[in-house]
This record gives C-alpha cells, sequence and structure tokens, in this order.
C-alpha cells in the first residue's frame, strides 16, 4: 500500500488531495463528480477543529469535514449548479451534505451513503438515476423545486413520512420503493410515473393524483387499504393497476384508453366503473370482481383473456355492455 505523506496529502475514503500540486484524484482513478468539479484548485486550506475532526476548505467555498478515521462526515458547497455523474458515489459515511445553489444532480449522487443525516438541495430541478440509492435512514428531503425525479430514487429509505413535491412532473422506476413509512404526500402537477410507485406504503386511504396522465407498471399493488382514487386527466396504466386493492370502491378514470393486465385484479368492493374513454384493455380485467352493477365503456375495442372473470361466470353480462 502506497504510503501519503500528510505534510503533502490528505487522504480521505477513496480521495487523494495533493496540497502541494493543488490537485485531486480518487484512489482507485474510478470517474467522480466530486474530482471532476475540483479539476482547478487555487487553494487548500486545512484546519484542526479537534482531536477528531478537521476542516478542509477549498477555492474558499468547498467545505470538507473529515474524521479522524479519514472519512467524509460533512460536505458544503453553495455555487455548484451541475452535480455531475457519480458524485461522492462511495462515501459511505458522510451525514451532511449542502448544495443550495445547484440545479442538476446527475446519476449516482451519493448512491452508496448509508449514514445520511440532512441533505440540503433545495433548488434542484432534475434528479438522475439512483440518487441516495441505499441510505435508509434519512428521515427528511425537501424538494420545493424539482421537476424531474429518474430510476431509483431513494430505493431503500424506511425512514421519511411526508413527501410534497407539488412541481414534479415525471417520476422514473422505483420511487421510494422499500419504504414503507409514508403518510403523507402531495404530487399536484406530477404528469408521468415509472413502475413500482412507492410499493410497500400501506397507510393511505387515498390517492389523489389530479394531472397525472401515465402510469406504469405494479402501481399501488396490493393496498389493502385503498378506497379512493383521483385520477380524472388518467389515460394509459400499465399491468398489476391497483392488483389486489381489495377495499377501493370509488375511482374517477373518466380519460382511461389503455390499461394493461391485472387491472384491478381481485378487487371485490367496486359496483361502478365509467370509463367511456376507455379503448384497450390486457388480460384479467376486473378479475374476480363479482360486485360490479354498472359499467360504462361505449369505446372499447379491444378486450385481452378473462374480462371480468368472475362476473360473466354468473352469467350477468347486461351490467358489462354499452350503455
Amino acid at each position: 500500500v502506497k504510503k501519503y505523506p500528510k505534510e503533502k496529502y490528505i487522504v480521505f475514503d477513496n480521495y487523494i488531495l495533493d496540497k502541494e500540486n493543488k490537485a485531486i484524484r480518487t484512489y482507485d482513478k474510478s470517474a467522480d463528480g466530486f474530482v471532476d468539479n475540483l479539476k482547478n484548485i487555487d487553494s487548500i486550506k486545512e484546519i484542526k477543529i479537534d482531536k477528531n475532526t478537521k476542516k478542509v476548505i477549498i477555492n474558499g467555498n468547498v467545505e470538507l469535514l473529515i474524521d479522524k478515521f479519514n472519512r467524509l462526515i460533512n460536505y458544503k458547497d453553495n455555487n455548484i449548479k451541475i452535480v455531475k455523474d457519480n458524485f461522492l458515489r462511495n462515501c459511505r459515511y458522510i451525514k451532511n451534505i449542502e448544495l443550495n445553489n445547484a440545479l442538476v444532480i446527475k446519476d449516482n449522487f451519493l448512491e452508496n451513503a448509508t449514514s445520511l443525516e440532512k441533505v440540503s438541495v433545495k433548488n434542484i430541478k432534475s434528479i438522475g438515476n439512483n440518487f441516495i440509492r441505499n441510505d435508509k435512514e434519512l428521515s427528511e428531503l425537501d424538494l420545493p423545486n424539482i421537476l424531474r425525479i429518474k430510476d431509483n430514487f431513494m430505493y431503500s429509505n424506511k425512514n421519511i413520512e411526508n413527501i410534497f413535491y407539488n412541481k414534479v412532473k415525471s417520476i422514473g422506476n422505483n420511487f421510494f420503493y422499500n419504504n414503507s413509512s409514508i403518510r403523507h404526500y402531495s404530487f399536484d402537477n406530477l404528469l408521468v410515473i415509472g413502475d413500482n410507485f412507492i410499493p410497500e406504503m400501506y397507510h393511505c386511504n387515498d390517492v389523489i393524483l389530479p394531472k397525472v396522465r401515465r402510469i406504469g407498471n405494479n402501481f399501488m399493488r396490493e393496498k389493502l387499504m385503498l378506497m379512493n382514487l383521483y385520477a380524472p386527466e388518467l389515460e394509459e396504466v400499465g399491468d398489476n393497476f391497483l392488483y389486489k386493492s381489495f377495499r377501493l370502491d370509488n375511482s374517477n378514470l373518466r380519460k382511461l384508453k389503455r390499461a394493461g393486465n391485472n387491472f384491478l385484479w381481485s378487487n371485490f368492493f367496486a359496483n361502478e366503473l365509467l370509463v367511456e374513454n376507455l379503448e384497450e384493455v390486457g388480460d384479467n380485467f376486473m378479475y374476480q370482481n363479482t360486485k360490479m352493477e354498472n359499467f360504462y365503456s361505449p369505446k372499447l375495442i379491444k378486450k385481452g383473456k378473462n374480462f371480468f372473470y368472475e362476473r360473466i361466470k354468473e352469467k350477468d353480462l347486461k351490467v358489462l355492455t354499452k350503455k
């Protein structure tokens, strides 16, 4: 293992900061947006805080707090606008980060962090794939200006309870994939949702998505307590939409045109479904529903297998025909 004299270098996590030549690189030579952001270093100032921590200030505005184990624990840079791919990707022990003037975060930001306490990125408008993918403990994330979120956002998080992202327009796959703590949410301007949207969110009776137009696979799958769905602009849904959401008995899907396989599979409570713009449905549409009394779909032209399977077995077809 190569030795790096403290007089000339600051070594922390996977980084080697050369004080003499004013340069930084990763130890394993991997790509990292943090390194890319510091290609032009004019000054490095090292301040000992106490016997356990030291602060490093680069170019007068980038602040790093490093613990006695040579791990980055705090990071602050309020000048950066574009956060490039793999930014601090492998800093597992970082606790706090502040990037309050950043507008765009690209892929793999803090992907392997596991000890986060506070993330401040209040002006971010766009977030790439694998944003804080592996941290479970963060309990709050305020994104008042976010417009676009890609895949695997906060994939492993288990503690955040409130998500009010009222400017966001698109959300990718696996959004908050492992979180079962979410109690309150708001997406007033959301238009597009990818696959596996908050699959572990069980504590909701109502889903309100006033502007959403397209939803991917496995939306709100197996939500046993869900009773009401309001999505008046929704036009297309993928497979397993509200699959095994037994209690749903009130929905507004008047603009829905296309539905994938297993739409409302095992819904036992809905007795009315008005979908006057529905044109195409996949297999197992309303499979196992036996309560339907009023089904209105005058434009339906393509049906998959097992359409209203239980209802048809009872030969009660009149409720399924066009008005």
